[in-house]
């Protein structure tokens, strides 16, 4: 289970020592906690301390910088606020299960990707897991079910140490995009870099990023995970329908 970045803010909040991290993680826990995220410069002038301080605090909980950091700290407070009920006009188990099975069937029609996928995760060398940030959950699931299958996976939650990946990775492996939601661009790019190492690269993606990836070896588009008046269970068990086919079959 990915650990809470609040959590880890909280921890580092309640240190003994009162320096410039303990002032800092309280002003983003205080924020955080009314949906409010500061600018980089706001925070640092709350906190009178240096914007490039901010970039170091971010990256000594290993993100890229305060961006990084903001946009985990979105999606994990999306994640965790329920205050938005699923919203159908018939609230009928039998109406919500039509829903439901609507994009079920809609990854269903798509069967010939999927066998794409599975023949090249069975012969590749290597596989290399890069995912959105409102997908580390079930990257980190697809990651650890891999290792125990006795595949040779590699998976991080931390952007920066993707693009270590991306320079290693060589035409036997396979590059595996789990993607959806905003803030891609970085993914984007270790995407497009990927092009000069001839692996695969298979790309699962919601319909409202897969415009930005280009010329895939195998593409799979997830409808309606990002709808807002779905719960994050829902999202998760659209994707987990189909990863755990494909574990299935490699």
């Amino acid at each position: 289970m990915i650990k809470s970045i609040r959590e880890e803010l909280i921890k580092i909040s309640q240190s003994n020592v009162n320096d410039s991290s303990t002032i800092i993680s309280k002003e983003i826990i205080k924020n955080y906690d009314n949906y409010i995220f500061l600018s980089q410069k706001e925070l640092a002038n709350k906190c009178f301390v240096s914007e490039s301080l901010i970039t170091y605090f971010a990256k000594k909980m290993n993100y890229t910088g305060y961006r990084e950091l903001v946009s985990r700290l979105k999606l994990e407070r999306d994640l965790y606020n329920m205050d938005n009920p699923i919203k159908l006009e018939d609230n009928s188990i039998g109406n919500y299960r039509q829903e439901f099975e609507k994009t079920l069937s809609s990854i269903d029609a798509q069967n010939l990707e999927i066998i794409k996928t599975i023949d090249f995760l069975k012969n590749a060398k290597r596989i290399f897991i890069l995912s959105s940030y409102d997908q580390v959950n079930n990257a980190e699931s697809l990651f650890n079910i891999m290792q125990i299958q006795g595949k040779d996976v590699h998976f991080s939650k931390y952007r920066k140490t993707n693009g270590y990946y991306v320079n290693e990775l060589t035409e036997e492996d396979a590059a595996f995009f789990l993607v959806s939601g905003l803030d891609n661009n970085s993914l984007v790019n270790y995407y497009e870099r990927l092009f000069k190492n001839n692996c695969k690269r298979i790309v699962v993606v919601s319909n409202s990023q897969a415009y930005k990836f280009k010329e895939p070896d195998s593409l799979i588009v997830i409808q309606n995970i990002e709808k807002h008046e779905i719960y994050e269970t829902a999202r998760s068990s659209y994707i987990y329908y189909l990863l755990n086919f494909i574990l299935i079959n490699i």
